[in-house]
């Protein structure tokens, strides 16, 4: 009886684990594709200049808000990692919330609770998955921080992050140039003539899968490795340098980053660490992306 229990329940086990971790990632994928469709149906709305850019329409206290006037805004990348401490008094997160970017209150689905060590101090933040960035001109209890996301490549024993990505971001035919009114699909100068196209990026990592480093050369390397193919969580990580292009001025957080000693999103950079087989591994990852495109509706004279 017992013998056929321990077959049954690792089959079992199995299983379940991936029944959840596709239902993890199905859930995220849908909290991302409503934020997208939202944000840019609200940017297609909003009544800013037509041939301003998309870069500058974040700084718009239309697209920010203006919490002293009541106004809660469209989005804020302040908003993706929020202190705990700094909540008011007498506050509920679900309150502090209701007063937040109606984009903000999209993404909450996505966000995790997590203690991070900051300058030498343990933080309690709730806050999206990634890593940790302070933003520029920010000190003491005026701290603000945000989140960026890493692109990996896996290869030999190491991990390298590509790029950072912004958690919510433009969609372009070209990166920006010197004259990024003709690259930005938002203003009307744009080959597009003006659309909020957004792309929203949440990072999934696997609670119960490994993360394999495959020699692209190679269609067979993963059955061949096997277990020895798994991404160390002790691996070395060189950062990519685009940080500032992302978020001028911000600074990755340099103390040890999440005090967790395992979990799917623990660590500096928000990579996450498992364990398999008593070997402390990196969680599978996927980069889930969710697009949606809104015609502005803007009204302009032309001479």
């Amino acid at each position: 009886m017992l013998l056929e229990f321990a077959i049954v329940a690792l089959v079992f086990y199995v299983l379940f684990a991936a029944v959840i971790d596709m239902g993890r990632a199905s859930f995220m994928a849908s909290a991302a594709n409503d934020a997208a469709r939202v944000m840019a149906r609200e940017l297609a709305l909003a009544p800013l200049p037509a041939t301003t850019t998309f870069e500058i329409a974040l700084q718009s206290p239309i697209v920010r808000g203006e919490p002293s006037n009541g106004y809660a805004g469209i989005y804020d990348a302040k908003y993706l990692a929020i202190d705990l401490s700094g909540i008011p008094s007498g506050t509920s997160l679900d309150q502090y919330f209701g007063t937040l970017p109606i984009v903000n209150r999209a993404l909450r689905p996505l966000m995790i609770y997590d203690t991070v060590e900051v300058e030498g101090v343990a933080r309690n933040f709730f806050r999206y998955p990634g890593a940790l960035v302070r933003r520029d001109n920010t000190t003491g209890t005026d701290q603000e921080f945000t989140v960026v996301i890493p692109e990996l490549d896996y290869g030999g024993n190491g991990e390298t992050i590509v790029r950072w990505l912004p958690v919510v971001e433009e969609i372009r035919a070209a990166a920006p140039g010197p004259v990024p009114s003709a690259q930005s699909p938002f203003s009307t100068l744009s080959p597009e003539g003006g659309i909020a196209a957004i792309r929203v990026n949440v990072p999934f990592q696997s609670t119960a899968s490994a993360g394999r480093a495959i020699d692209p050369n190679d269609a067979d390397s993963l059955y061949e490795g096997g277990f020895g193919d798994a991404v160390y969580a002790s691996s070395t990580v060189d950062a990519a340098t685009n940080l500032q292009d992302v978020v001028p001025g911000g600074i990755l957080v340099t103390g040890s980053g999440s005090t967790s000693e395992s979990g799917a999103y623990a660590g500096r950079y928000g990579l996450g660490q498992l364990q398999l087989l008593g070997t402390q591994v990196r969680p599978f990852r996927k980069i889930l992306s969710a697009q949606s495109i809104f015609r502005r509706e803007v009204f302009t004279a032309t001479p």
